[in-house]
């Protein structure tokens, strides 16, 4: 064990092997690796990830310390952890093409801090942690608040680590000399024929490693209005959001239930759902464009035939921020994260559907939790259209106490009963994280469609490195 970390040691300028870290203590235990790395520059990442396929030792990328929000943070056994958070840069801000260049240890709460000064943001997701990469939030295809078409695609050109240990640049970036070139590194296909974004995309880490990427950044809007549409009915939802991407009117978009409204914005509905939606002028006649979007909302409202209460939150006297400001900004540091601060610990279904289906989803969720008398005041739900509504992301959160055992048993007999009907109603989960959900989605698919996915990871990932055991593909050798 020592000669290896000796021999980690001299593959770094300024990183560190961390000794104390919680993961590294302890017992040997099914997710204990043997070394955790920090590395500081692209050139580090590079010889720690050819170190592990010379060995044939399994490596473990991370970027801010935690996979995500709900999802413990796993490595391989007996494997190494390469820790990119030192390399939190933000490299440049092209305003012209409205692009930030960022290392892959960039956070939320960074980048929004950095962009706001000059006018601009990056378009998050709901409510992403303030210490989560930005970086690795948009490879693993988080929805964000907005569902305009072009902002389902926010990563440009990186740079990148294959499994092999070989740098490699996407896009126009992959051009000779850039940056000194004539190239802007916008373009994110190429180079030539193949696109090998969408090897990283949903990846969880199994393809390679980023050490740097171009986002499409976007203006920052000056005039802001926030209302809130409340449902007794899904459908009724469902069909609002529906007009509302039909008139292109808005910004952010999405639907809470009375649950995940109160844990989230702190707000208690009238009504079972409530459709959040931003108007917004920005950054050119920001009046008129506000005084248009609005009048188009009212003939929407006078029009329909729904039944429905609307609140603006700024007339909302308790509410001291503008609710375009608290869904711009990450979830504080200070505060507990509000999915934790409901149970103590919670799980996540979510998946890709179409629009109108979604109230299928719901009830058949709800008619499960009934039965197994799991309380719904303890599910929350939280909908997010897609491009325009052409699709939806669904999600189901389902919150309970981690120091009751008999939660924790419903827990574990209510997710697979869930996940199976789901799947049978035609759920498509395009980022299958829980080890339940992955067995569950991979053993539905057609025998050759893993067959080629194992085949492409064999291909660029001789031996089976880099974050195995990892969607469907077997754990390397060590």
């Amino acid at each position: 064990m020592s000669g290896l970390i000796e021999e980690l040691k001299l593959l770094l300028d300024q990183g560190e092997v961390v000794y104390d870290h919680p993961l590294l203590a302890g017992k040997p235990g099914h997710h204990r690796p043997v070394a955790w790395v920090k590395v500081t520059n692209a050139s580090e990442a590079e010889r720690v990830v050819g170190f592990a396929n010379n060995r044939c030792i399994p490596i473990t990328p991370t970027s801010s310390g935690h996979s995500g929000i709900g999802r413990r943070f796993r490595s391989t056994p007996g494997g190494i952890i390469m820790d990119l958070s030192p390399m939190n840069r933000i490299l440049s801000v092209d305003l012209r093409n409205r692009m930030v260049k960022i290392q892959p240890g960039v956070t939320w709460g960074q980048i929004t801090a950095a962009l706001q000064l000059q006018g601009m943001m990056v378009m998050n997701p709901l409510f992403p942690l303030a210490t989560r990469s930005v970086l690795t939030t948009l490879l693993d295809r988080e929805p964000p608040l907005n569902p305009r078409f072009e902002l389902g695609e926010p990563v440009g050109s990186l740079e990148m680590i294959w499994p092999t240990g070989e740098r490699f640049r996407t896009g126009s970036a992959s051009s000779s000399r850039y940056p000194e070139n004539f190239s802007d590194g916008t373009y994110p296909y190429g180079p030539g024929p193949i696109d090998p974004l969408r090897l990283l995309q949903g990846a969880q880490g199994t393809m390679g490693v980023v050490t740097w990427a171009n986002i499409k950044m976007e203006y920052r809007p000056r005039l802001n209005k926030g209302f809130l549409f409340h449902f007794e009915r899904p459908q009724e939802a469902v069909e609002f959001i529906y007009s509302l991407q039909r008139l292109r009117v808005g910004n952010e978009c999405f639907m809470l239930n009375h649950t995940n409204m109160e844990l989230a914005l702190d707000h208690g509905a009238p009504r079972a759902f409530s459709v959040i939606l931003i108007l917004s002028g920005a950054p050119w006649f920001p009046e008129e464009k506000l005084s248009y979007e609005e009048e188009a909302l009212r003939e929407l409202m006078d029009k329909s035939l729904l039944q429905f209460e609307v609140t603006q939150w700024e007339k909302a006297s308790s509410k001291s921020r503008p609710l375009a400001e608290i869904l711009r900004s990450p979830w504080p540091d200070e505060k507990p994260y509000w999915k934790a601060s409901s149970r103590g610990a919670w799980e996540e279904i979510f998946f890709i559907s179409l629009l109108e289906k979604t109230p299928a989803f719901m009830e058949s969720v709800f008619s499960i939790c009934r039965r197994k008398n799991f309380h719904l005041e303890n599910l929350g739900i939280y909908l997010q259209p897609l491009e325009y509504g052409a699709g939806a992301h669904l999600e189901f959160d389902l919150y309970y106490n981690p120091q009751d055992r008999k939660e924790i048993e419903l827990i574990s007999s209510l997710m697979p009963e869930l996940l199976e009907r789901l799947m049978d109603l035609g759920a498509h989960f395009t980022r299958p994280h829980h080890p339940l959900i992955s067995k569950a989605v991979y053993e539905r698919c057609h025998p050759s469609y893993t067959a080629i996915l194992r085949e492409i990871k064999k291909l660029l990932d001789p031996n089976m490195v880099m974050n195995p055991d990892k969607l469907c593909f077997p754990g390397g050798s060590n």
